[in-house]
């Protein structure tokens, strides 16, 4: 795990190359290492996890250099096959098998890649630049024209370090952000730059713009149905492979642990590896608050023996740790247990440099059961409202009278004409609308929201100088459930029923149907029986007690202060009243109070 910058075009300066590396430092504390040959100039930060001593980079073979961020997971069978078409190597490490992949196989090597990547790959004999992510997008690529200077890295501010890249705030993603948390598509924050969206590649010559093109896609066709007994048999042997692949380090690794059900078996399948005491686990919530999950978090850790940490936060340690995070992930934070994450992160890295996460079990197999439930309903009552809009109304976090409240005029104007998160959906629901509605909304999950969570991973654990790994997003996992039909997903309860024990169906979904029946049946020896019918809860954070108490005033004093106010991306008269304060949604005052310590940390 790594962090790579460079840029194509434009003068060779050390000092530039230099600041851009370094303000990635987080990413890679362990070597930083440069290289250029007139037109083409690369910076490197290296976390050492596999072939501590050679793996360095840039790495250069032949007329190829490559600076790689992330693990090819595969690596091993792709170097044996390399090895028998002549291929040699010097080191033990997969950057030098993604080196020769892309010597023998060109473009095409990206589909024999089974990991988590972003690279970038200098050919100097066609004096021409190639870059990739990976398939589902675990890690991040950005990018941007800085003139005619083409200017890429693992994180934005690494871009912000070169001097002909200009920060100027994207307002028309604003509503992409307060409605959905995070920002759909290619776009970010900040107007010029772009996310190499996943499984894209980029080819660019100096002076020009990139060409960019889509190397794989889930397909989307009619499932063949194999019946339950399969498939919960091969679910589960794929996950033990998947699990026992990402544990490989040269480093110690560990699992978080929350007490949810995706965590617990990923504990459970690394257990099953490991002596008792060796697993090292690792759980977060807060002080003096009843929500906390350590109790179904010990519970699975007493069932393998594990290694148990658990860290409690103060709300002080919660709110003065915001901006710091921010600064680490280049936009406002997108859900409130992003920062406990990043202070579990700081705490493993005493034990551990590799973490797993039980991050994309819901969007792989079916875990969001309201809203699929209310997939569900809208075909059963015949509900005439196009789909896309019927679903995307409950998926929003806050509501669209919220957001037209609370922005100014002008910013309202900016983002309606433009309509960005609209059109994006408008689009994403286009490529699939033959499709059943539950299988919609699936697609839905796995193409924007996982996005999302895969962002709000990478950040805390780089932060820490920690590489988290996520089992549940693995391409040949993810290509194999994706085919599975969809009622081995979620079981439905008869609607019939479900209308006699509640007002709403769609309100009450999670205790009535079962959320990821399929990974319910094939890992239910593997976490106590608490954690198996335990329903979907989330993270816990108390936002709620603190914004209607002891940290109101502070919430009002920073979005009411002079600096806000003349930004004039808030409403002023608004946010004055003190009906705003009291009846807001407590995700929505948490939000605008990310938004302006970004503005604060990148624009003051």
């Amino acid at each position: 795990m790594c962090g790579i910058t460079g840029y194509l075009g434009g003068r060779e300066e050390k000092d530039v190359i230099q600041r851009m590396a370094r303000a990635i430092e987080h990413r890679g504390p362990d070597a930083e290492r440069f290289f250029s040959d007139g037109a083409c100039t690369f910076g490197f930060r290296r976390l050492a996890i596999i072939d501590l001593e050679t793996g360095d980079q840039p790495m250069t073979f032949g007329a190829y250099t490559l600076v790689f961020n992330g693990e090819i997971y595969n690596y091993r069978e792709l170097r044996s096959e390399l090895e028998r078409a002549g291929h040699s190597f010097a080191t033990t490490s997969d950057t030098e098998v993604l080196l020769h992949a892309y010597a023998a196989y060109g473009k095409e090597c990206l589909n024999k890649l089974d990991g988590m990547f972003a690279f970038a790959l200098w050919n100097a004999e066609k004096r021409e630049l190639f870059a990739a992510r990976d398939q589902l997008g675990v890690k991040p690529l950005y990018w941007t024209m800085a003139g005619s200077t083409f200017v890429f890295g693992s994180e934005i501010k690494a871009l912000l370090a070169h001097p002909q890249v200009k920060r100027t705030l994207n307002t028309s993603v604003l509503d992409s952000y307060f409605q959905y948390r995070y920002i759909v598509g290619k776009e970010t924050f900040f107007d010029g730059i772009q996310s190499l969206p996943p499984a894209h590649c980029l080819t660019v010559r100096e002076g020009e713009e990139p060409h960019i093109e889509r190397y794989w896609s889930l397909p989307v066709t009619q499932k063949e149905d194999k019946g339950e007994a399969y498939y919960v048999k091969e679910v589960r042997a794929r996950l033990e492979a998947t699990v026992e692949r990402m544990m490989n380090a040269d480093v110690p690794v560990g699992s978080y642990l929350s007490g949810g059900l995706d965590s617990s078996i990923v504990v459970g399948l690394m257990a099953g590896k490991k002596a008792r005491g060796d697993l090292h686990t690792f759980a977060v919530g807060f002080k003096n608050d009843a929500q906390n999950e350590f109790a179904e978090a010990r519970a699975v850790s007493e069932m393998w023996g594990t290694a148990h940490h658990e860290l409690a936060l103060s709300a002080e340690e919660y709110f003065n740790g915001m901006q710091e995070l921010i600064a680490f992930k280049d936009a406002p934070l997108s859900v409130p247990n992003e920062l406990p994450l990043w202070k579990m992160s700081q705490e493993l890295r005493k034990h551990v440099t590799v973490v797993l996460s039980g991050e994309g079990a819901d969007e792989l197999f079916g875990g969001y059961g309201r809203m699929f439930r209310a997939a569900y309903v809208h075909e059963r009552d015949g509900i005439q409202q196009p789909f896309s809009e019927y679903i995307l109304e409950r998926y929003k976090y806050v509501p669209d009278a919220f957001l037209a409240q609370v922005l100014a005029p002008e910013v309202r104007g900016a983002i309606g004409a433009r309509a960005y998160a609209d059109t994006y959906f408008k689009d994403l629901f286009a490529q699939v609308s033959s499709m059943p509605r539950e299988e919609q909304t699936l697609y839905m999950f796995q193409h924007a929201h996982l996005l999302g969570l895969l962002h709000r991973l990478d950040t805390p654990t780089m932060a820490a100088s920690v590489e988290g790994r996520v089992p549940y997003v693995d391409k040949e996992l993810v290509e194999f459930v994706h085919a599975i039909p969809f009622h081995y997903k979620v079981r439905w309860q008869e609607g019939g029923e479900a209308r006699a024990k509640g007002r709403d169906a769609a309100a009450i979904s999670e205790t009535l149907d079962t959320s990821k029946y399929l990974l319910r049946e094939a890992c239910k020896d593997l976490v106590p029986p608490e954690v198996l019918t335990r329903k979907k809860v989330g993270f816990p954070v108390p936002l709620k007690a603190w914004l209607s108490g002891p940290f109101k005033a502070h919430a009002r004093s920073i979005l009411t202060d002079a600096r806000t106010r003349d930004r004039k991306i808030l409403n002023q008269e608004v946010l004055l009243s003190d009906a705003l304060i009291e009846n807001a949604p407590p995700i929505g005052i948490w939000m605008m109070l990310n938004l302006e310590l970004f503005m604060r940390e990148y624009f003051d």
